[in-house]
């Protein structure tokens, strides 16, 4: 009987996938999946979702440490560094986002509210006050300055400076909720300068009626 050598076929060598394609698989799920749900749930604050941005870079991370292995399945070629570079720039785009978010209503100069004044007064009434407003009133001496705060949340400062003379008429820091009363010691342009700090609430300035 004549024997025959089976010959084993070649076992074929799985194909390598580029660094970055799972990551941007998982990207684009959740970023459709957030995208789906602010469709059917349009009252859903979503903003916390750009906190998850740094996942992106971990995914990234470790594609990268596998594809080290000898051996490996997953290959780190051009094409597979550019798509790293694409996606750590989304990832860092999404992180700044986050933190802009989170920082905005303590760094940026806003004012959400009213605002009213000439040479005898200044009212500010504010929802949201974070910045400096001022006004220049023109006093004598002997003028008195009616003054009433409401403070609803964050701090509210003021001073009032002659224009002519440079004398400080008054500083206060964190000024709480109440009235009081400032007298002019001399003829002038008072400037008086309100900081806002995260504030909501009002704050009114006139000069008292003889």
């Amino acid at each position: 009987m004549e024997m025959t050598a089976e010959r084993s076929a070649p076992e074929q060598e799985a194909p390598k996938r580029r660094v970055g394609t799972f990551t941007l698989g998982l990207t684009l799920l959740g970023g459709g999946g957030l995208m789906l749900a602010s469709t059917f749930l349009p009252d859903m604050d979503l903003s916390w979702s750009l906190r998850l941005g740094p996942l992106i870079l971990v995914c990234l991370g470790v594609e990268t440490l596998l594809s080290t292995r000898k051996a490996g399945r997953i290959k780190y070629d051009w094409a597979g560094i550019f798509l790293s570079f694409l996606l750590a720039c989304g990832a860092l785009g999404l992180f700044a986002a986050s933190w802009g978010i989170s920082h905005w209503a303590e760094y940026a100069d806003y004012y959400n509210g009213s605002r009213s004044g000439n040479e005898a007064f200044l009212f500010l009434d504010y929802r949201q006050f974070n910045t400096t407003m001022w006004q220049d009133l023109t006093l004598e001496a002997g003028d008195v300055l009616e003054c009433r705060v409401v403070n609803e949340g964050g701090s509210v400062s003021m001073n009032i400076v002659c224009d002519e003379s440079g004398e400080l008429l008054y500083d206060e820091q964190n000024l709480s909720t109440g009235s009081f009363t400032l007298e002019v010691p001399q003829d002038g342009i008072y400037e008086v300068n309100v900081i806002g700090l995260k504030a909501a609430g009002s704050f009114h300035i006139k000069r008292a009626e003889s």
